[in-house]
């Protein structure tokens, strides 16, 4: 399976998973990763991120969705993002978040903004998420190699010194977040992939992960304490 092909199956699940959540869990549940939100108002968030998502992709504004109940509203949104990019290749060019600048940077980054809201809302509820690994490591990729420098670029913070280097303990490979010194790894942090992207995205507490951390405790909590994502 092509990565486009897999970044779409993770969007659709995740998309029917967070539907089942607003159709059976309670809407009024305060969200603790984001702080004054219920699960009602994530599931606005997200559906309205969908939409958005659709007019970068398709170069036009979609049209509102007429649909009074809000998983109505979400379910419709998130399908017909899915279909427009199933009806495109995964290098049909159009305006995207960072590069490249085709379908393929939208089905990667929906599948990934999906993912983590849908764990928000999981968690609001008493229900432990679970990342497929493959995602989760690409998901760390993606901050590492595309979210933070973006937020870099747009001066939102500023680079990081030092190189964190993030190795996954039930996975192959790793992810580098490069600092702006150009030497080699100030510190490399050992941990399952999904714990590693969920304490990226700030939701989970370095204190309630497993991690093996070999080097300058220092240059992990600089990364940690930066925003990395939007």
């Amino acid at each position: 399976m092509s990565m486009y092909d897999t970044h779409l199956t993770a969007l659709a699940g995740a998309a029917q998973r967070f539907d089942d959540v607003l159709r059976s869990g309670d809407r009024a549940a305060p969200v603790p990763s984001c702080p004054g939100w219920s699960v009602g108002d994530l599931g606005t968030h997200l559906a309205d991120v969908h939409r958005w998502a659709l007019g970068q992709l398709t170069g036009s504004e979609p049209a509102p969705l007429a649909h009074d109940d809000l998983a109505d509203r979400f379910r419709t949104g998130a399908d017909e993002l899915v279909a427009a990019l199933r009806a495109r290749s995964s290098d049909t060019p159009c305006s995207a978040i960072y590069p490249p600048d085709t379908a393929a940077t939208w089905a990667r980054r929906q599948a990934h903004e999906t993912a983590i809201h849908l764990c928000d809302a999981q968690r609001a509820l008493g229900v432990e998420p679970g990342l497929p690994v493959e995602l989760a490591t690409d998901g760390v990729r993606e901050v590492v190699g595309d979210l933070y420098p973006r937020q870099v670029r747009l001066g939102r913070i500023a680079a990081l010194a030092r190189t964190v280097v993030f190795a996954f303990s039930d996975a192959p490979g790793e992810a580098t977040l490069d600092g702006a010194d150009g030497g080699g790894a100030a510190v490399i942090v050992t941990g399952r992939a999904e714990d590693v992207l969920l304490l990226l995205w700030k939701r989970r507490a370095l204190d309630e992960v497993a991690l093996t951390i070999d080097g300058e405790r220092a240059a992990l909590d600089a990364a940690l304490a930066t925003r990395l994502v939007p």
